[in-house]
Protein backbone atom coordinates (compact mmCIF):
# COMPACT_ATOMS: atom_id res chain seq x y z
CA UNK A 1 0.00 0.00 0.00
CA UNK A 2 2.96 2.40 0.01
CA UNK A 3 3.39 5.35 3.13
CA UNK A 4 5.37 5.46 6.26
CA UNK A 5 4.18 3.57 9.47
CA UNK A 6 5.15 6.60 11.54
CA UNK A 7 7.05 9.93 10.22
CA UNK A 8 10.60 9.85 12.50
CA UNK A 9 14.06 11.99 11.57
CA UNK A 10 11.92 14.98 10.26
CA UNK A 11 11.29 12.33 7.01
CA UNK A 12 7.59 12.75 6.07
CA UNK A 13 5.66 13.77 2.97
CA UNK A 14 5.44 16.95 4.03
CA UNK A 15 9.91 17.35 3.43
CA UNK A 16 9.94 15.07 0.96
CA UNK A 17 7.28 17.00 -1.36
CA UNK A 18 9.42 20.06 -0.14
CA UNK A 19 12.53 18.58 -1.47
CA UNK A 20 10.49 17.42 -4.97
CA UNK A 21 9.34 20.87 -5.10
CA UNK A 22 12.62 22.99 -4.69
CA UNK A 23 14.36 20.20 -7.00
CA UNK A 24 16.84 20.04 -4.37
CA UNK A 25 19.57 17.08 -4.74
CA UNK A 26 19.38 14.09 -2.88
CA UNK A 27 23.43 14.84 -1.94
CA UNK A 28 22.52 18.52 -1.11
CA UNK A 29 22.24 18.02 3.06
CA UNK A 30 22.63 21.64 3.57
CA UNK A 31 19.67 22.41 1.04
CA UNK A 32 17.64 19.64 2.78
CA UNK A 33 18.42 21.80 6.16
CA UNK A 34 17.46 24.58 4.56
CA UNK A 35 14.10 23.23 3.58
CA UNK A 36 13.05 22.13 7.05
CA UNK A 37 14.02 25.48 8.53
CA UNK A 38 11.87 27.03 6.09
CA UNK A 39 9.49 24.37 6.57
CA UNK A 40 9.02 25.03 10.36
CA UNK A 41 9.29 28.84 9.91
CA UNK A 42 5.95 28.55 7.50
CA UNK A 43 4.19 25.83 10.17
CA UNK A 44 4.75 28.94 12.90
CA UNK A 45 3.00 31.21 11.30
CA UNK A 46 0.61 28.82 9.87
CA UNK A 47 -0.47 27.91 13.30
CA UNK A 48 -0.13 31.32 15.26
CA UNK A 49 -2.73 32.41 12.20
CA UNK A 50 -4.94 30.03 12.96
CA UNK A 51 -4.93 30.29 17.04
CA UNK A 52 -5.59 34.23 16.25
CA UNK A 53 -8.60 32.77 14.08
CA UNK A 54 -9.63 30.85 17.05
CA UNK A 55 -9.76 33.53 19.55
CA UNK A 56 -10.89 36.02 17.18
CA UNK A 57 -14.04 34.33 15.45
CA UNK A 58 -14.26 31.28 17.36
CA UNK A 59 -13.83 32.29 21.13
CA UNK A 60 -15.05 36.04 19.86
CA UNK A 61 -12.45 37.71 21.19
CA UNK A 62 -11.47 41.53 20.48
CA UNK A 63 -9.02 42.08 17.99
CA UNK A 64 -6.01 42.96 20.21
CA UNK A 65 -7.12 40.34 22.81
CA UNK A 66 -6.52 37.42 19.98
CA UNK A 67 -3.62 39.07 18.30
CA UNK A 68 -1.93 39.14 21.17
CA UNK A 69 -3.07 35.38 22.99
CA UNK A 70 -2.03 34.08 19.07
CA UNK A 71 1.94 35.45 19.62
CA UNK A 72 1.74 34.16 23.30
CA UNK A 73 0.50 30.54 21.91
CA UNK A 74 3.90 30.01 20.82
CA UNK A 75 6.34 32.61 22.14
CA UNK A 76 4.63 32.31 25.60
CA UNK A 77 3.77 28.52 25.67
CA UNK A 78 6.13 27.01 28.19
CA UNK A 79 4.77 23.41 27.09
CA UNK A 80 6.19 24.60 23.46
CA UNK A 81 9.25 26.40 24.15
CA UNK A 82 10.02 23.41 26.10
CA UNK A 83 10.62 21.51 23.57
CA UNK A 84 13.45 23.40 21.99
CA UNK A 85 15.65 22.15 24.97
CA UNK A 86 16.19 18.82 23.59
CA UNK A 87 14.81 16.65 20.61
CA UNK A 88 12.41 19.48 19.27
CA UNK A 89 10.79 17.92 16.42
CA UNK A 90 9.50 15.02 17.80
CA UNK A 91 6.64 16.82 19.84
CA UNK A 92 5.73 20.24 17.91
CA UNK A 93 3.57 18.73 15.04
CA UNK A 94 0.40 18.37 16.99
CA UNK A 95 1.00 22.16 19.04
CA UNK A 96 1.09 23.84 15.22
CA UNK A 97 -2.27 22.17 14.33
CA UNK A 98 -4.01 22.24 17.45
CA UNK A 99 -5.67 25.72 17.16
CA UNK A 100 -6.70 25.08 13.55
CA UNK A 101 -8.92 21.79 15.14
CA UNK A 102 -10.11 23.76 17.50
CA UNK A 103 -11.27 26.44 15.41
CA UNK A 104 -13.55 24.11 12.99
CA UNK A 105 -14.43 22.30 15.76
CA UNK A 106 -16.29 25.82 17.67
CA UNK A 107 -17.36 26.88 14.05
CA UNK A 108 -19.16 23.76 13.96
CA UNK A 109 -21.21 24.11 17.04
CA UNK A 110 -21.43 27.53 16.21
CA UNK A 111 -23.37 27.13 12.99
CA UNK A 112 -24.72 23.49 13.62
CA UNK A 113 -22.97 22.30 10.71
CA UNK A 114 -21.69 18.64 12.00
CA UNK A 115 -19.92 18.87 8.56
CA UNK A 116 -17.17 21.28 9.39
CA UNK A 117 -16.42 19.04 12.26
CA UNK A 118 -15.16 16.43 9.87
CA UNK A 119 -12.81 19.31 8.45
CA UNK A 120 -11.56 19.38 12.06
CA UNK A 121 -10.47 15.42 11.66
CA UNK A 122 -9.19 16.06 8.88
CA UNK A 123 -6.84 19.07 10.09
CA UNK A 124 -5.53 17.29 12.84
CA UNK A 125 -4.04 14.06 11.12
CA UNK A 126 -2.08 16.02 9.12
CA UNK A 127 0.27 16.15 11.73
CA UNK A 128 0.87 12.84 11.39
CA UNK A 129 2.13 13.64 7.56
CA UNK A 130 4.12 16.70 8.55
CA UNK A 131 7.38 15.77 10.68
CA UNK A 132 7.79 13.12 13.50
CA UNK A 133 4.66 13.16 16.61
CA UNK A 134 5.11 12.20 19.67
CA UNK A 135 2.93 9.58 20.65
CA UNK A 136 2.03 10.94 24.42
CA UNK A 137 1.72 14.32 22.70
CA UNK A 138 -0.79 13.24 20.08
CA UNK A 139 -2.64 11.30 23.00
CA UNK A 140 -3.10 14.12 24.95
CA UNK A 141 -4.17 16.64 21.89
CA UNK A 142 -6.71 14.05 20.45
CA UNK A 143 -8.17 13.11 24.00
CA UNK A 144 -8.73 17.15 24.52
CA UNK A 145 -9.95 18.12 21.20
CA UNK A 146 -12.80 14.81 21.60
CA UNK A 147 -12.86 16.59 25.14
CA UNK A 148 -13.78 19.92 23.91
CA UNK A 149 -15.91 18.36 20.91
CA UNK A 150 -18.11 16.35 23.49
CA UNK A 151 -18.15 19.23 25.98
CA UNK A 152 -19.54 21.94 23.40
CA UNK A 153 -22.47 19.18 22.47
CA UNK A 154 -23.59 19.16 25.79
CA UNK A 155 -23.87 22.72 26.18
CA UNK A 156 -26.58 22.20 23.74
CA UNK A 157 -28.85 20.46 26.31
CA UNK A 158 -29.02 23.07 28.80
CA UNK A 159 -32.60 24.15 27.07
CA UNK A 160 -33.83 20.80 27.57
CA UNK A 161 -33.30 17.78 25.68
CA UNK A 162 -34.79 16.70 22.65
CA UNK A 163 -34.76 14.13 19.99
CA UNK A 164 -33.04 16.29 17.27
CA UNK A 165 -30.54 17.36 20.07
CA UNK A 166 -29.60 14.10 21.00
CA UNK A 167 -29.09 12.62 17.28
CA UNK A 168 -27.29 16.06 16.63
CA UNK A 169 -24.76 15.34 19.43
CA UNK A 170 -23.75 11.78 18.30
CA UNK A 171 -23.40 13.31 14.68
CA UNK A 172 -20.28 15.76 16.28
CA UNK A 173 -18.91 12.82 18.54
CA UNK A 174 -19.08 10.25 15.95
CA UNK A 175 -17.79 12.60 12.57
CA UNK A 176 -14.54 14.14 14.39
CA UNK A 177 -12.74 11.28 15.51
CA UNK A 178 -13.92 9.04 12.46
CA UNK A 179 -12.67 11.50 9.66
CA UNK A 180 -9.52 11.47 12.25
CA UNK A 181 -9.14 7.83 11.41
CA UNK A 182 -9.95 8.49 7.78
CA UNK A 183 -7.07 10.99 7.60
CA UNK A 184 -4.60 8.81 9.01
CA UNK A 185 -5.83 6.03 6.25
CA UNK A 186 -2.14 6.55 5.36
CA UNK A 187 -0.30 5.76 8.18
CA UNK A 188 -2.63 3.05 9.51
CA UNK A 189 -3.21 0.82 6.71
CA UNK A 190 -0.08 -0.07 5.57
CA UNK A 191 0.69 -0.73 9.64
CA UNK A 192 -2.12 -3.13 9.96
CA UNK A 193 -1.76 -4.72 6.54
CA UNK A 194 2.17 -4.94 7.56
CA UNK A 195 1.02 -6.93 10.74
CA UNK A 196 -1.31 -9.20 9.03
CA UNK A 197 1.62 -10.42 5.87
CA UNK A 198 3.66 -10.79 9.31
CA UNK A 199 6.47 -8.15 7.54
CA UNK A 200 6.01 -6.23 10.17
CA UNK A 201 6.40 -6.42 13.82
CA UNK A 202 6.96 -4.91 17.63
CA UNK A 203 10.36 -5.21 18.41
CA UNK A 204 12.50 -3.84 21.34
CA UNK A 205 16.15 -4.02 20.94
CA UNK A 206 17.29 -2.21 23.59
CA UNK A 207 16.22 -4.71 26.29
CA UNK A 208 19.47 -6.85 25.67
CA UNK A 209 17.71 -9.99 23.26
CA UNK A 210 14.98 -8.98 20.68
CA UNK A 211 12.44 -9.12 22.15
CA UNK A 212 8.32 -8.23 21.27
CA UNK A 213 7.03 -5.11 22.81
CA UNK A 214 7.40 -1.28 22.51
CA UNK A 215 9.87 0.46 24.88
CA UNK A 216 8.96 2.57 27.54
CA UNK A 217 11.90 4.82 28.69
CA UNK A 218 9.73 5.90 31.79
Amino acid sequence: FGGYQHAGQLVSELSALLVLLLDIPLVDLLGKWDSIKFMYFGLYIFSTYGCYLFFRYGLKFSFWISFMGSLGYLLGNRAFLINYADEFSVAQAHFLYFPWALLFIKVAHSRSQPLIACLAGLVISLANYTVTSDHETEFLCILFLNAYNIYLGLIRFRGGYSNSKAISFIKYVVFFPMFHLFGLSLRLVPLFDSLFAKEFFLMDPRTGEPTTGLYWAG
